[in-house]
């Protein structure tokens, strides 16, 4: 069961919102796994591995942005499946069910070299699936970039470093199938797209952290109008 801890790391600085730009609280998201605690627009945590995805339903939402700072590395270390330690965070984009969604993230990776990060896009696939417990690491497709390769890149950015960072994903329309544009402190690296539109946009986006004492905030891009209706949902926006 998800449990909620004291804030422990400093607040990130959050630039003034326009009003198509909507902070998420934690009050916004349920929290499907790990100890996530809230302090205003921020989002904090202490614990290896954290997954929450939103409560209420966005429409038409233009793009994900989550601005994170790292304090260090988590007590415990979660190791995937393939034997290997990533560190960092993810937005969940077309979110259909944990075992369900779009996988963009950010993250140091222990198979590269130190002081570099992995930026990557994947489709999670796990047909008849939708509880963590029936998808331990299962499902994992990489999306494609425009010259047909997998959508993984290795930046020398190391996302370790204690610094303020942005990771930010807009939807496109230049690329075929469902395709978003990935950028990383303002800085478009990637794009990547799923040719065969497997996830329906029904609203709902995540956030999930790996092995990093982190706090962030998670902000979605609407039309003026869209995000107007989705703050009228109580705590689901801040202020």
């Amino acid at each position: 069961m998800a449990t909620y801890l004291p804030a422990t790391s400093p607040p990130v600085a959050v630039q003034a919102f326009l009003e198509n730009f909507v902070n998420v609280p934690l009050s916004g998201f349920n929290v499907i796994s790990g100890h996530l605690s809230g302090s205003a627009q921020n989002i904090s945590t202490i614990y290896q591995r954290n997954r929450a995805a939103l409560i209420f339903p966005a429409s038409q939402v233009l793009a994900v942005i989550v601005r994170f700072q790292i304090a260090g590395p988590t007590a415990v270390i979660a190791t995937d499946v393939d034997g290997v330690v990533r560190q960092g965070v993810t937005i969940w984009m077309n979110y259909q069910d944990p075992c369900n969604q779009y996988f963009l993230a950010w993250r140091a990776d222990s198979s590269k070299p130190a002081g570099t990060s992995v930026l990557g896009a994947q489709r999670v696939l796990n047909p008849g699936a939708s509880q963590l417990s029936q998808c331990p690491g299962t499902g994992f497709t990489p999306l494609t970039q425009p010259d047909g390769s997998n959508a993984f890149r290795t930046l020398n950015i190391d996302v370790m470093d204690g610094q303020p960072h942005e990771l930010k994903i807009v939807r496109t329309t230049e690329m075929p199938g469902t395709a978003f544009r990935l950028f990383t402190d303002g800085t478009l690296q990637m794009q990547a797209s799923d040719l065969n539109n497997t996830f329906p946009d029904i609203g709902l986006y995540g956030l999930r952290t790996d092995n990093v004492i982190v706090t962030l905030t998670y902000v979605l891009e609407l039309p003026p109008a869209q995000a107007s209706a989705y703050c009228a949902n109580p705590g689901a926006c801040f202020p």
